[in-house]
């Protein structure tokens, strides 16, 4: 574990000098530096001389995190060298060391080690139970146990091994457990923590302007050679994009690596060595290539710091065409690209760019929050004084300053307006929740009936959904900042999941829908209230923590494990709003509008005198 502490203590230096950051709570593990090791890697011990069926459980399963020649230490647990067993196939993750119990045959030693039955038979079976966090499959991707489920999102792993004594007096395992659980690796989060790393694969959303992260899990299978790892991702992201994103990255080509060498890191450089196929896919839409080296770059540049990406075919250097790259969100505003509904028309975007959050004034303006004085206040801003009136609520706008929306009529519609645009009403429908505003200018809001609908300034309102959400209702949605994704609070069966899924567009940028699927990101949120981005991949939600009572800010990252409280502190009774920036200020908002922020110094929440705070997006 020596080589997470130097991260580790990165980390929370940096959050130490970060005014308006919560002093506790969870903390993230940071990148490597330069893609080498910092630490050795596990050895597990081989298989001990006279032990019985559950010890050679129990060491199979802890050599589970010894990666050398191919996990050699965790085979010689098994009876044969034939045997199908693939630690590629997947990761159960367990919150804890899983009880392990002889069902029958062979000498049953209970978990503290003394003998409970001196019976020795030529077979036995041995029943393997833990609580799980999380499972990983073959291609990196995570999936969060959902309470109440079976089968591959159940919270409970319950399997059995099946062994034998050889020739020699040895007990061996002779079969493995049936199922997806049964076939690859068993590790607690430490072990896992310790073995496999998250690596962001990157992209291209449909307008080709913004790289989304599709974050996932990899072992390090050499520490002193990040190559190993490297060319996972590679054939990862070459794979395509997790099912859950849906048409993101369908602008990039398919392609494969070369059986050998096709990926090679010198120093900063990293050479991708393709399958000659590859030239004869993108000759009509060279551009491809163009997008796919950036999709590299950026998701090597996370994993070993390269600068430079070189594409070649067969060993033979890849034409790539110059012109406009996507790009990692940056918070920048790409200028022009909110559409209002239509690619008829672009507004001049605004050069303060939604810097602060946005509020309301005492006129019931909307206004920007401004923390200059000795008190935090709303101030009025100019470009948004045509929007105001007795029964505006929950004002928001795009990440680039060009559409701003609000609450009207108790929560029966939504209006929005642009600069040189009057305000309209986009959206109709009971208790409206507070809205969302994506790139395309696309305002974002669910009904009382749990449906999620967008409309625009230029277009009609419609209904937005997907097959997997028939008999759910949905209580929130945020698109992410560069509209690719929605995070959506979902309830079915009286549970909630905060959930992200892919937005499907048309050609002119109107949604047409979910993708096929969603990834949940946090399992199990009792209370819901709100949820929002806190950057392009993690989120937080308000909500019961079920460990702890009352409100608290839950943060869950997208792809990645279950969440903690974000901030130590519940919330303060009532809270039914939320909102965290990209600095990491937290602010809830109660029903009258009251708002509270987060004092990370002296770690409390502290009433604003400031009413119905929002933040873009």
């Amino acid at each position: 574990m020596i080589r997470r502490l130097v991260p580790i203590l990165a980390v929370a230096a940096l959050l130490a000098g970060c005014s308006g950051f919560p002093n506790q709570g969870p903390v993230a593990e940071g990148p490597r530096v330069d893609g080498v090791g910092i630490g050795a890697q596990a050895l597990a011990p081989p298989p001990a001389a006279g032990a019985g069926p559950r010890e050679i459980v129990a060491g199979f399963l802890t050599a589970g995190e010894d990666v050398h020649e191919d996990h050699k230490v965790a085979r010689e647990f098994l009876a044969s060298a034939q045997m199908l067993w693939n630690p590629a196939d997947g990761v159960v993750v367990l919150a804890a060391a899983p009880r392990i119990t002889v069902q029958s045959g062979g000498s049953d030693r209970g978990q503290d080690g003394s003998p409970d039955d001196d019976r020795v038979t030529e077979t036995a079976t041995v029943r393997v139970q833990g609580t799980v966090t999380a499972r990983v499959d073959r291609n990196g991707l995570m999936r969060l146990p959902t309470a109440g489920a079976s089968d591959e999102d159940s919270p409970v792993l319950d399997i059995t091994y099946q062994l034998v004594r050889g020739d020699r007096g040895r007990w061996r395992i002779a079969r493995l457990p049936g199922g997806a659980d049964g076939r690859g690796l068993v590790l607690t989060t430490g072990q896992f923590g310790s073995t496999f790393r998250a690596v962001s694969l990157y992209f291209a959303e449909a307008g080709d302007r913004w790289l989304v992260p599709d974050l996932r899990w990899f072992p390090d299978l050499d520490y002193f050679d990040p190559t190993p790892t490297a060319t996972l991702a590679v054939k990862a992201l070459l794979s395509g994009p997790a099912p859950w994103l849906g048409d993101v990255g369908t602008t990039g080509p398919r392609a494969r690596l070369t059986a050998v060498g096709g990926v090679k890191i010198d120093r900063d450089v990293v050479h991708v060595d393709l399958d000659p196929r590859i030239i004869d896919t993108t000759k009509d839409h060279p551009e491809q290539r163009r997008i796919l080296r950036a999709q590299l770059l950026a998701t090597l540049h996370d994993l070993v710091n390269a600068s430079q990406v070189v594409l070649t075919a067969d060993q033979a250097r890849l034409e790539v065409p110059e012109g406009p790259v996507p790009s990692v969100w940056s918070g920048q505003p790409v200028p022009g690209s909110a559409q209002l509904g239509r690619a008829d028309g672009e507004p001049q975007p605004r050069l303060d760019a939604a810097a602060s959050p946005l509020c309301l004034t005492g006129a019931n303006r909307v206004g920007e929050l401004d923390q200059s004085g000795t008190k935090p206040t709303c101030r009025e801003s100019p470009a948004w004084s045509v929007l105001a009136g007795a029964g505006l609520r929950l004002p928001t706008s795009d990440a680039s300053g060009t559409l701003v929306a609000g609450v009207v009529h108790a929560g029966t519609g939504i209006v929005a307006a642009a600069p040189s645009v009057p305000p309209r009403q986009v959206l109709t429908g009971a208790d409206l929740t507070a809205p969302s505003v994506d790139p395309e200018g696309w305002v974002w809001s669910t009904t009382g009936d749990g449906r999620v609908v967008a409309g625009a300034l230029a277009a009609k309102q419609r209904t937005v959904g997907a097959v997997w959400l028939d008999g759910a209702r949905v209580t929130s949605v945020r698109l992410s900042r560069e509209g690719a994704r929605a995070l959506l609070l979902v309830v079915r069966n009286g549970v909630t999941q905060a959930v992200v899924t892919g937005v499907v567009r048309g050609e002119d940028g109107a949604p047409a829908g979910f993708a096929t699927g969603a990834l949940p990101v946090i399992g199990d949120v009792g209370a819901a209230r709100d949820a929002a981005w806190l950057d392009d991949s993690r989120v937080v939600v308000l909500g019961n923590d079920r460990a702890r009572k009352g409100l608290y800010v839950i943060g869950g990252q997208v792809g990645g494990e279950a969440g903690l409280p974000f901030v130590p502190k519940p919330a303060p009774a009532g809270a039914v709003g939320l909102a965290v920036n990209s600095d990491v200020d937290v602010y809830v908002r109660l029903a009258a509008g009251t708002t509270f922020a987060f004092a990370s110094v002296p770690g409390v929440w502290k009433q604003m005198d400031v009413r119905d705070l929002t933040l873009p997006n």
